[in-house]
């Protein structure tokens, strides 16, 4: 038998509400009841101020969690509950590195509270939770200048919920936190290169949480682990896919599909902000904007292939045409014959032919995608497929390739660092930055921190993902230095 207790504004009839949830058939939500079991152990804290200590907490950390924001229902998979469910699902999952069912959330933070007492106080657990809802919350806004907020839209668009626990961990994990725009655009990059290359998300789930206590576990720079270890992996269900796999699935894959118009919308809104220069303004996109095949799906009707003008209507059967037909049909769908428009004026141009279509596209679109398509005369297999190329190099310096296999061996037990007092510089942008071994470590004059390796140093340096060791030189003691990687290969031998 459970005990509920529900705290009541004035004003509230507390019958009415009992028999509401008691004889009315509406369940306790895992938040109604995770609530209710925090705030029955707060009971016993006392006053402070004239003021109970309970009435406190829940002014502070439990009533913004009952504002209408958390009520709204959001949907994962098939399964739909509120905000506030979800948060606490990933806010526990964060916690213990394990997969939670949202059905049974109550039960297992129930036991973990009681089992394995993570915190000394109640005020502690309900900062902890605070400091989670801080973060989903700009999850959930989405704010596109956010970096939380646009990995929410990502998530979103590419059905990767399961990533948020981890999202959670690297934003309030204080040696990450930080860097958090660069530990997301680590998982950003994971998951669109294997999207593009249509591998399987379903092990997503275990992948993100058991990476939260790899990470917990981390002695050296954890943002460095996590790209050895995801540049590392090598079974489809969780590989990483270089720039020659990539390339492949980008210009010879079909990416066009209706579930999949929101991951589309995603990547090319990412690349037309990529696309402005500096001279652009800076405009925000706010229009309901649509994929649009630039050669329509519907071709024939107004797209016929040339140099077959002379056969009559009827003469379906000649092998030349029907092969042209279908090398057409398998680049319609490619992300070369792809492009974002208003509905309004997707629908005006959708089928209609080069000569119509393209000045108006030309007219009515702003965006710098479709500007570089004044380039065209025509429209066909090889425009498509020199355009896909293109897209491809403005995608490669967007979502950033896994670290390459010497790399990889290095960060998983290759000869480390050299001896403590080895001095290392580095140039950058006309810059030198200089430093030195303490500790198995890089220290760089002028800057408050330790860096465990050469390349977490370069990426907080360049505020870019790089090799470390093509960056680094070491004093060799003679006056002269070494490359770095020079250095390390000389040791490894």
């Amino acid at each position: 038998m459970a005990a509920v207790s529900i705290e009541l504004e004035s004003g509230d009839d507390p019958q009415t509400i009992f028999e509401t949830l008691n004889s009315r058939g509406v369940d306790l939500t895992p938040g109604d009841l995770m609530r209710n079991f925090i705030f029955q152990r707060a009971k016993g804290l006392g006053q402070a101020d004239h003021s109970l200590v309970v009435d406190k907490l829940y002014e502070k950390h439990w009533l913004p969690l009952d504002r209408s924001f958390w009520s709204q229902p959001a949907s994962r998979g098939r399964q739909t509950q509120t905000r506030l469910d979800w948060m606490l699902t990933d806010h526990l999952a964060m916690h213990i590195g394990d997969l939670v069912s949202v059905d049974r959330l109550f039960d297992r933070y129930r036991r973990w509270i009681l089992t394995d007492r993570p915190f000394s106080t109640v005020t502690q657990e309900l900062e902890s939770i605070s400091a989670t809802a801080a973060i989903e919350r700009r999850l959930f806004d989405q704010d596109p200048n956010d970096p939380i907020g646009n990995f929410g839209r990502l998530a979103d668009a590419f059905d990767v919920s399961t990533v948020m626990p981890l999202v959670i961990y690297l934003a309030t994990e204080p040696s990450v936190a930080s860097e958090i725009d660069r530990a997301l655009e680590v998982l950003e990059s994971y998951i669109v290169r294997r999207d593009i290359c249509g591998l399987t998300n379903k092990n997503y789930n275990r992948l993100f949480v058991g990476l939260i206590d790899r990470l917990r576990k981390a002695e050296g720079d954890k943002l460095d682990d996590m790209v050895s270890y995801l540049s590392g992996r090598r079974s489809d269900i969780d590989r990483w896919p270089a720039d020659d796999e990539w390339r492949t699935a980008w210009l010879g894959r079909g990416q066009y599909k209706g579930a999949r118009q929101p991951r589309l919308r995603y990547l090319f809104e990412a690349i037309e902000m990529a696309k402005r220069s500096a001279l652009n303004e800076d405009i925000e996109i706010k229009s309901a904007l649509t994929i649009e095949h630039i050669m329509p799906q519907r071709w024939r009707e107004a797209w016929p292939v040339p140099g077959f003008e002379h056969l009559d209507d009827d003469d379906d059967m000649n092998f030349d045409l029907l092969t042209r037909q279908a090398e057409r049909d398998a680049v319609i769908d490619r992300l070369g014959n792809l492009t974002l428009l208003t509905g309004a004026l997707n629908s005006t141009v959708s089928n209609g032919p080069y000569s119509v279509k393209m000045p108006a596209v030309r007219s009515h679109s702003s965006l710098a995608l479709n500007r570089e398509l004044n380039q065209f005369d025509h429209w066909d297999e090889d425009t498509i497929a020199a355009r896909g190329l293109s897209l491809f190099e403005n995608a490669r310096r967007i979502w950033m390739a896994p670290l390459p296999s010497d790399d990889k061996q290095i960060a998983n037990g290759a000869p480390g660092l050299p001896a403590d007092g080895t001095q290392c510089r580095f140039t950058y942008a006309g810059r030198r930055y200089e430093g030195y071994i303490e500790n198995g470590a890089l220290m760089v004059d002028g800057v408050d921190r330790t860096f465990g390796s050469l390349s977490a140093a370069s990426r907080f340096i360049t505020r870019t993902h790089r090799n470390g060791w093509n960056d680094w030189h070491f004093g060799d003691g003679m006056g002269g230095w070494v490359l770095a990687d020079a250095w390390r290969r000389e040791a490894a031998e």
